[in-house]
């Protein structure tokens, strides 16, 4: 947790270190996990109950450590489709910019009416 917080403190504010750092925790969370799990298996095998008792509470902990730190990137990151790399989510106004409503060029505007027009003269069958 301590070398969470001295990664952040080293950025000096630099966006890109802070993020790197963000998934660098998230994943030695992860690989904490999968390891306390592990712990935990091997104690229930050789039946030592205690050692499986705290190993699961250390488990749970450690899940409960990682989804607080997945919540928190999710809402500092609203519109990251969750992966790193940038990706389809990262270009989401530039692929739909023409979805996007806003100014009509006059132009524009008379070639809508024109087709506007166009279209309405002729009934439907």
């Amino acid at each position: 947790m301590s070398g969470h917080g001295l990664d952040i403190w080293a950025a000096q504010g630099d966006l890109g270190r802070i993020e790197t750092a963000d998934l660098a925790h998230m994943a030695r969370i992860q690989t904490f996990l999968v390891v306390v799990l592990v712990v935990a298996l091997l104690a229930l095998v050789s039946r030592a109950p205690w050692t499986v008792l705290s190993q699961v509470l250390l488990a749970i902990l450690a899940g409960v450590v990682l989804t607080a730190a997945q919540h928190s990137w999710d809402r500092s990151h609203p519109d990251s489709t969750g992966s790193v790399s940038e990706g389809a989510g990262s270009r989401h106004r530039e692929n739909n910019a023409f979805r996007m409503p806003g100014e009509m060029s006059p132009a524009s505007a008379q070639d809508a009416r024109r087709d506007a027009d166009r279209v309405g003269r002729h009934p439907r069958p």
